[in-house]
């Protein structure tokens, strides 16, 4: 009985860490556009930036990149344990402030690495080893990946409903049947 209350108690104390860093991440967010709005004569838009590495959610993959109006669009956290962000596109005359610019990743080797901040999750993802992407993705998305002749933008697009919903791979077949076929996925 002992172990077993011990494990209650673990997993009640890990449930209230994720759901504060959850609620914490939302009151953030709140408060960075608020800002952002006050702000809306140079910033323009919001990025969505998500963390490069096995574990980020097929929501987050899929955003990473995508760039949406001051007011409109999804904003994380979109699911418990969320770790994207939005990020404001300035005016461009601050376009200076992201030359150079990188991002943290945690690749294959596990190792913390850079890459440029401008490179998306599957830009980044297709030059990390077969292996690697499997483990991120599973074995026939990766397989599609590399070989269904989609681009890193239309492989993202094909994993998000227009709702921001993950779409099965029956779903994305029927929108990419060529990819499928190329890629020789049955």
């Amino acid at each position: 009985a002992n172990k077993c209350t011990a494990g209650i108690v673990f997993q009640m104390n890990n449930t209230a860490k994720i759901i504060t860093r959850t609620a914490l991440q939302h009151a953030a967010i709140q408060s960075q556009q608020e800002v952002w709005n006050e702000n809306a004569d140079i910033v323009k838009s919001v990025k969505w930036v998500s963390a490069l590495d096995a574990r980020t959610s097929a929501q987050c993959r899929s955003l990473d990149g995508r760039t949406f109006k001051l007011n409109q669009g999804p904003r994380p956290p979109i699911h418990p344990n969320c770790r994207s962000m939005v990020v404001p596109q300035l005016d461009e005359r601050f376009d200076f402030l992201d030359e150079g610019a990188t991002r943290s990743v945690r690749g294959a080797s596990g190792k913390v690495s850079s890459a440029p901040a401008e490179q998306t999750y599957y830009q980044w993802l297709k030059d990390q080893p077969y292996e690697f992407q499997k483990t991120a993705i599973g074995p026939t998305r990766a397989k599609l990946l590399n070989e269904g002749g989609l681009s890193s933008e239309r492989f993202a697009e094909l994993q998000l409903s227009k709702n921001f919903k993950p779409l099965t791979l029956d779903e994305m077949r029927e929108l990419e049947p060529m990819a499928f076929i190329d890629a020789g996925i049955d």
